[in-house]
């Protein structure tokens, strides 16, 4: 899941995008998935390698990757591709998160949170 972020001009979309996170985590915890949050930077820095990628970036590492023909659209849609394709690239070979995240180089704890019944 990335991490939640608004502008400070536009809380009602803020408000808005809590909301609909705690409502998939609720699913999540009653489901016991765990939840993994990564921040843009790291989704971008993971699949494209810059940090700092825009958009157009994100989807043109999308398209090439799944071998699409054309980008996918809406690039929210490229975003969260990129998102999977992030938490996939923390996963060590045998399938152990040990690994440094997202190509950081650092450990981190990756769960925002983590659900047990």
């Amino acid at each position: 899941m990335e991490e939640l972020y608004s502008h400070h001009a536009r809380p009602k979309t803020a408000i808005l995008m809590g909301h609909a996170k705690c409502v998939i985590l609720q699913k999540c915890a009653e489901a016991a998935i765990k939840v993994r949050s990564f921040s843009a930077t790291q989704i971008k820095k993971s699949v494209t390698g810059n940090g700092g990628a825009s958009k157009e970036q994100i989807q043109k590492t999308v398209q090439v990757n799944l071998s699409l023909s054309q980008p996918h659209e809406p690039n929210d849609a490229a975003d969260a591709i990129a998102a999977v394709m992030c938490c996939a690239n923390s996963f060590g070979k045998n399938g152990n998160s040990s690994r440094p995240d997202c190509r950081t180089g650092r450990r981190e704890e990756l769960y925002s949170f983590h659900f047990q019944r």
